[in-house]
């Protein structure tokens, strides 16, 4: 079957719709898919009209079983089914469509249409399907076109990730970014080839090669993928000299093959992928590779990031979840497709841990979602879905978040902001200048993915480690902590378990992650020590009162690739006994505490829910409260972190007391 392409839609057939849908298509088609004016709206209001009396909503089927039965051939109809939970579409009734026209000036510059019905308790729920333009990605607008006001529009994209036109979106993205963006051609320059990579050759019939590089400069690609346990094809001891003779086609899992195609899409010669470059029955070699993983993701031309990949054979050149409906020879309509800031964090790799530094160090990243591409580099982060007219493309402004203008990097389909994807997307277009707050952020990051051995906790973050440590001054690094150079290691040590923000609960809904403490390979105050989401409460640790007298580190002092770490910190603060008491539990929610009467909200490391006595110290420069637990004379270990509570009059006064302790 031949792959539709969004720039040849006229030879599409229209969508089969009942009467009832067609109705409302023909009246918003005669209206040009614009606001009407008042006298054409009045045109089709009365007492008996579905436009009811006044012409401002569609009063479409009465009762579930209707559009139910009419859903089996009514593609409309179904769409609009799949834009509600089963559960609420069994007891609907009364249901309208509103056409939406968004605002004069606003983006996106197309409609939309909001369908809305009563639930079972005469309750209202509404749905929102897009009307998009049946347009390429790059298209020159013609005068009095509704969105010729902004460059950026609502635009179909194809069922298939493998269409011409998802091809022809990225030539264009690839050409853009080379051409127009002097802080990607900076980052992308040719580097030196990485020690072995795949060599797909010139033409499209080449037998790709592993080939082992001469230190020569060459631009490069490489894959982020999900292995999913097992990789059908990788490089050993055994493979690798037939490796160099030659990769067949037949043996490669299908995201190697996509990853191939997508390469010479983008006129790239070599293309890197961790389980054929890397030998993987050799440790040292391992070792080697990995100690060169800043530099390899760093350094390449392309990350293909195939973010809803499963496993190896699964592939990313795939239809798409979210199908679209032809209504016109311009125009079609479908249900909400995934933003930017949802896609990254809702996908397969956001779970991964090495996945994490492989987005970060990259310049330019082109992610196949299951919805549609994304874009990522070092000047903007674009989607597939908002095309970009050629109207004013010269000197169209960039937003604060670096992207252009009219696209909003952070906010959710559900109406809450994300508040740490679009930190990290920040972060990450501007990686290459070393900080402390670029390297919490890359943490929090991390730690809320999964590895598969935990001796990698620190390997997998290494590479970024290496690219934010301090480039001239004296600095250590311990245990994932920094310490000199810019860096704050007593700041650092307030760390807890991260605040969620479930979905569908407004900003400020407190629900915090789990945490294990699997071992003791790594002292008690570091985040590595945990498995779990952390989050950090503290830049700096100016005016703290809290005093660091000396570290000592018997195992892993400055490694970044540390599997081990046995280390303890000398300090001098004020410090004081109270209780812990765990909140009663409730259903979906993990246990916190308090301790009463300075943490209101105590998220213990783990065992949240035994009582207990612990000691606390009070960061009064802020960052919050570390709880403490002493294991012997003058020796404590970290437990947990609360957060601080404003003391009154009529609370019992705390009595501190100063000491010299270790925190091991």
């Amino acid at each position: 079957m031949a792959e539709s392409s969004a720039s040849d839609v006229k030879s599409l057939p229209l969508a089969p719709l009942c009467g009832v849908c067609k109705e409302f298509i023909d009246t918003i088609a005669s209206w040009d898919f614009k606001q009407p004016s008042e006298e054409a709206r009045l045109l089709r209001a009365g007492p008996d009209s579905r436009w009811g009396e006044y012409g401002w909503r569609f009063h479409h089927y009465g009762s579930s079983e209707e559009i139910t039965k009419s859903a089996e051939f009514c593609s409309l109809c179904r769409l609009i089914l799949d834009c509600f939970e089963p559960d609420k579409t069994r007891t609907m009734s009364e249901l309208t469509l509103d056409p939406w026209y968004g605002q004069n000036g606003g983006y996106p510059a197309t409609p939309g249409i909001q369908a809305g019905f009563l639930d079972e308790n005469s309750r209202w729920s509404y749905g929102l399907l897009r009307t998009s333009w049946l347009r390429p990605y790059l298209h020159a607008v013609e005068e009095g076109d509704n969105y010729s006001y902004n460059r950026l529009y609502e635009r179909d994209v194809p069922d298939s990730a493998a269409s011409q036109d998802c091809l022809d979106t990225i030539r264009y993205w690839l050409k853009d970014c080379s051409e127009r963006h002097p802080k990607c051609r900076a980052a992308t320059r040719s580097s030196a080839l990485p020690t072995r990579v795949i060599d797909i050759g010139n033409l499209p019939d080449d037998t790709p090669i592993l080939y082992i590089s001469h230190g020569e400069k060459a631009p490069y690609a490489t894959l982020s993928h999900c292995w999913g346990g097992h990789v059908p094809l990788g490089t050993t001891t055994e493979t690798l000299a037939a490796h160099q003779d030659g990769l067949s086609a037949d043996r490669m899992p299908q995201n190697f093959q996509d990853a191939i195609r997508v390469t010479r899409l983008a006129g790239l010669r070599y293309l890197w992928i961790d389980s054929l470059c890397i030998i993987q029955d050799d440790p040292k070699d391992w070792a080697a590779e990995a100690e060169h993983m800043t530099a390899i993701y760093r350094n390449s031309t392309l990350t293909i990031s195939a973010l809803d990949s499963k496993g190896p054979d699964t592939g990313f050149l795939v239809p798409r979840t979210k199908k679209s409906l032809t209504i016109s020879p311009k125009m079609a309509i479908h249900c909400f497709r995934q933003g930017f800031s949802d896609a990254m964090e809702d996908n397969i790799l956001t779970k991964r841990g090495w996945c994490m530094q492989e987005r970060l160090l990259s310049p330019v990243v082109l992610h196949f979602g299951r919805d549609q591409l994304y874009w990522e580099c070092c000047s903007f982060t674009l989607e597939e879905s908002r095309g970009c007219s050629t109207v004013n493309y010269e000197s169209s402004p960039e937003d604060n978040s670096g992207g252009p203008a009219g696209v909003s990097c952070g906010l959710r389909s559900d109406g809450l902001r994300n508040y740490r994807i679009p930190a990290f997307t920040r972060a990450r277009k501007k990686f290459h200048v070393s900080g402390p707050g670029s390297w919490s952020i890359a943490v929090e990051e991390y730690s809320h993915r999964n590895i598969t051995f935990r001796r990698d906790k620190l390997v997998a973050i290494a590479g970024v480690a290496k690219l934010v440590r301090p480039a001239e001054a004296e600095y250590s690094y311990i245990a994932g902590h920094f310490m000199g150079g810019g860096y704050d290691i007593l700041s650092s040590l307030f760390w807890s378990a991260r605040v969620k923000l479930t979905n569908g609960k407004a900003p400020g809904f407190r629900d915090i992650e789990a945490l294990t403490r699997p071992d003791d390979n790594y002292p008690s105050w570091s985040w590595a020590s945990v498995d779990g989401g952390v989050e950090f409460h503290s830049r700096s640790g100016e005016d703290s009162g809290i005093e660091l007298l000396g570290v000592e580190v018997d195992v892993g002092r400055d490694d970044f690739m540390a599997e081990r770490v046995k280390a303890r910190l000398k300090i001098r603060a004020s410090i004081a006994k109270l209780r812990y008491t765990p909140c009663e539990a409730k259903e979906d929610r993990e246990i916190v505490g308090t301790i009463w009467p300075v943490g209101h909200t105590a998220a213990m490391d783990v065992d949240r829910a035994r009582d207990r006595n612990c000691w606390v110290l009070v960061n009064p420069s802020g960052g919050g409260v570390l709880v403490l637990d002493e294991v012997s004379i003058g020796v404590f270990r970290r437990v947990g972190w609360a957060e601080p509570q404003s003391l009154t009059d009529q609370d019992p006064k705390v009595e501190y007391c100063v000491k010299e302790f270790e925190l091991i």
